[in-house]
């Protein structure tokens, strides 16, 4: 039974490619490659039907390594698989390949094996037979120098940006460091103190449940003070035996959100210079969801007294170049997640109507 839901099939543009032009094109290139290392994802399967059916490939990444060698392997096998297969390796499992070229932690658990009788008053009895171990093993983060010379020699130029444009202005890149005010460093140690002891409680029975709530929240609440409510974890009812019982831990304290705290006034303080010596500038900021912190450097961006606009995902893809056409002669900062312009995206026009030399990674 065959369902036509429209007037044409509609075919995905990698795998039509595969399929009605396959040795057409001379060839391709993959920017961002590191982002096809999945093994199973829709853009590693594009990739991989793309290179098969190009000539050649170039794939550009500045990312070769994610920290694990099992990163690696899948481009491999697309993109230059003869030194992979002359080795003996397969596309499926990356056991052996973590073995040879990556970081394997092994744990070895002891424990007594008894063994039980029952005696002649029917009393159950154990004794010990003896000591059983146990074997686990997890990849961790690390890369063998033999993977570089067997895998990626042969095949890899490595380019710095000078060897790629000249007459490059100079590149200044610093870490500005600030302190918590008191308030909001009392409140922080309040926070991270609760966490810290719930975390040590759980983690001695195995319990890793509140480990990302706690990275989450200790990452987020110098940034958004306010509006977090319970930070706590659902625990299995024992009495009736069915449902679960919310357990909080910790409610961080709100701050008053009128108050300018010392890492905003750091940024303020910054764009105020830039804008001084005739610089635009553009803040990236990775908080944008539930508590979005995107909007609230607009306000105190836009309350110092200057221009300022925010790049949401909303604005498709192929549209960002014409948002930037728009408001990048209006605004003296602009604000968006980094992902929305990690390709494609120039951050000034040769028409010299706009231009934004100064980066700002606010997380």
């Amino acid at each position: 039974l065959w369902q036509w839901t429209n007037e044409f099939d509609r075919w995905p543009v990698a795998h039509y490619i595969k399929r009605k032009l396959n040795g057409y094109f001379d060839f391709l290139l993959i920017d961002e490659s590191h982002q096809a290392k999945s093994a199973e994802s829709a853009h590693g399967n594009a990739v991989g039907a793309l290179a098969s059916a190009c000539k050649r490939t170039i794939a550009l990444t500045g990312t070769t390594f994610g920290g694990y060698a099992w990163h690696v392997k899948p481009l491999l096998f697309r993109l230059s698989p003869a030194t992979v297969v002359s080795e003996g390796f397969t596309w499926e499992g990356d056991t052996a390949w973590n073995e040879a070229y990556g970081r394997i932690e092994t744990k070895v658990v002891e424990s007594e094996k008894k063994r039980t009788y029952q005696d002649y008053k029917g009393v159950w009895n154990s004794y010990s037979i003896g000591k059983q171990a146990r074997k686990t093993k997890s990849v961790k983060p690390g890369v063998m120098p033999t993977l570089f010379g067997r895998h990626l020699i042969g095949n890899t130029v490595f380019l710095s940006l000078d060897e790629v444009a000249e007459n490059l202005p100079t590149l200044d890149e610093s870490v500005v460091e600030v302190e918590m005010d008191d308030e909001q460093r009392a409140a922080y140690a309040e926070t991270e103190h609760a966490l810290r002891d719930s975390i040590k409680t759980m983690l001695a029975k195995g319990d890793k449940r509140l480990l990302s709530r706690m990275l989450m929240t200790l990452l987020g609440y110098c940034d958004h003070p306010w509006g977090w409510g319970e930070i706590g974890y659902y625990e299995r009812d024992d009495e009736c035996g069915q449902g679960q019982v919310w357990q909080n831990v910790v409610t961080p304290q709100s701050l008053d959100p009128r108050v300018i705290r010392p890492k905003e006034q750091a940024l303020i303080d910054l764009v105020r210079k830039e804008r001084g010596e005739g610089r635009k500038v553009w803040v990236y900021c990775s908080m944008t969801g539930k508590r979005d912190v995107s909007e609230r450097l607009r306000q105190v961006i836009a309350d110092a007294g200057f221009r300022v606009e925010i790049m949401r995902s909303s604005v498709p893809t192929d549209k960002r170049e014409a948002w930037m056409a728009k408001w990048g002669p209006e605004v003296d900062v602009a604000i968006s997640h980094p992902q929305l312009v990690e390709t494609g995206i120039d951050f000034f026009d040769e028409k010299k109507t706009y231009n934004f030399p100064t980066v700002i990674f606010y997380h």
